[in-house]
């Protein structure tokens, strides 16, 4: 496709006119996190955003579990009864998966594993609160989505990242180190959550899904495809971008992870500003597509990756240019390894932000299982990549070129997975 045709997609198709809703919205919010950057950088040392990132890590991973994934089989729900019902179950899950990651959290801090024992069992509740209000806002996000309000999603999207922007300077003072930024992290995912769960939490309170154990363990069962299934999956993709913050810690220093997980979040901010948007749009139109058109969809994935080359090309190449000017003004003289790291992850972050948003094609075919060889080879590799870069002794520089070599190289095979199970749903 001509990037004519790619410029004139974009701006006439009206699946990417929610796009443009929604990442307008993103926009706002994240524009305030890049503005408060130059502040907290500042504020806070990179060991300390070392420990912060342990912290954000391990909440991230159990996140994922916090619901179950009953979040994310929402949006395939039957009718409204049944994704109600599901949007119940999920909320159930909570109290469940909070007291799992609760012990888990404790195990690695007493047994000093992939770094952790640089956190305190203080850091237990804060952890275990981030879990939960996640969970929240991801069961209420796709509920939501399921109805196409696409603008209050993206009101909440952009309160939401406007709390994680401001929240970390206004805890400076009350707290000491991570602490402050931890409290800031879940400030913002409050503030969040409370606009999309407000207007339908009553039909969840009135669900047996919620008020008893006994249907809420029947929907699990039922759904064992998300709850089992996808359930390993996602544990097992999440950890295996989350665990490189904690490995770069344990095999290097708390600086090195806390500088490595600074610009990987603002490098990961238009994957969440642009590519969440072209997610959610194209998990409803394949899901649509697949029941109404299955033939169209090997079509649609093509046309999708294209535009979202195109688009992480236009983002990330001209900050491989700028970073060794740019980057010194924003985050000031003690972040000495912000360029090195940027200029090696520039490929996998192109690469990531064409294969992330159109895994949920995945979900929409029913093939959870599928990106378990891909996910499973990003987890051994990337831990793999920096204990041997560690025990040969490279320089950190060298380690991280290696490591977004390899991401680079496995988020291609998650892509072809991804387009060849569209293919084979077209031929059916």
């Amino acid at each position: 496709m001509s990037l004519s045709g790619i410029s004139n997609r974009l701006t006439s198709s009206p699946a990417l006119r929610s796009i443009g809703t929604m990442g307008l919205a993103s926009a706002i919010g994240q524009v305030a996190i890049l503005a408060t950057t130059p502040l907290v950088t500042r504020l806070y040392a990179p060991s300390e955003f070392g420990a912060f990132a342990l912290l954000t890590s391990f909440s991230g991973i159990a996140t994922v579990a916090a619901c179950l994934c009953l979040d994310l089989a929402i949006v395939q729900g039957a009718d409204d009864a049944e994704a109600d019902e599901l949007f119940a179950a999920a909320l159930r899950s909570l109290p469940v998966t909070a007291l799992a990651s609760a012990l888990v959290l404790i195990a690695l801090i007493r047994f000093r594993l992939f770094g952790f024992e640089n956190l305190s069992l203080a850091s237990i509740p804060i952890a275990v609160s981030l879990v939960v209000a996640n969970g929240l806002y991801l069961a209420s996000r796709y509920r939501q989505l399921r109805e196409n309000r696409f603008n209050l999603i993206a009101s909440a999207t952009m309160f939401q990242n406007f709390g994680r922007a401001v929240a970390p300077l206004g805890w400076y003072p009350v707290s000491s180190g991570w602490i402050g930024l931890a409290l800031g992290e879940l400030t913002g995912r409050l503030i969040g959550t409370r606009a999309l769960l407000a207007p339908i939490v009553h039909s969840a309170w009135r669900n047996a899904a919620f008020r008893t154990h006994v249907s809420w363990w029947r929907v699990v069962k039922r759904e064992w495809r998300y709850t089992g299934v996808l359930l390993t999956s996602v544990l097992i993709d999440t950890s295996s971008s989350l665990i490189i913050a904690p490995m770069l810690a344990s095999s290097y220093t708390t600086a090195v992870a806390g500088e490595y997980y600074m610009i990987t979040t603002l490098l990961n901010a238009p994957l969440a500003l642009v590519g969440r948007a072209f997610a959610d749009v194209i998990h409803a139109r394949s899901a649509h597509l697949v029941l109404v058109a299955p033939a169209a969809l090997p079509g649609f994935v093509r046309r999708s990756a294209a535009a979202l080359l195109f688009v992480g090309a236009l983002i990330y190449l001209p900050i491989y240019m700028l970073a060794p000017t740019l980057f010194p003004l924003v985050f000031g003289h003690k972040w000495h390894l912000i360029v090195p790291i940027t200029r090696a992850l520039t490929p996998f972050m192109i690469m990531a932000f064409v294969a992330s948003p159109c895994s949920r094609v995945l979900i929409a075919v029913r093939h959870t299982g599928v990106k378990m060889v891909s996910d499973v080879t990003r987890l051994i590799g990337a831990p793999l990549t920096i204990v041997l870069s560690s025990q040969l002794r490279m320089p950190f520089e060298t380690a991280i070129f290696w490591l977004g070599m390899f991401l680079t190289a496995a988020y291609a095979l998650y892509f072809a997975a991804e387009y060849l199970s569209a293919v084979y749903i077209g031929k059916r």
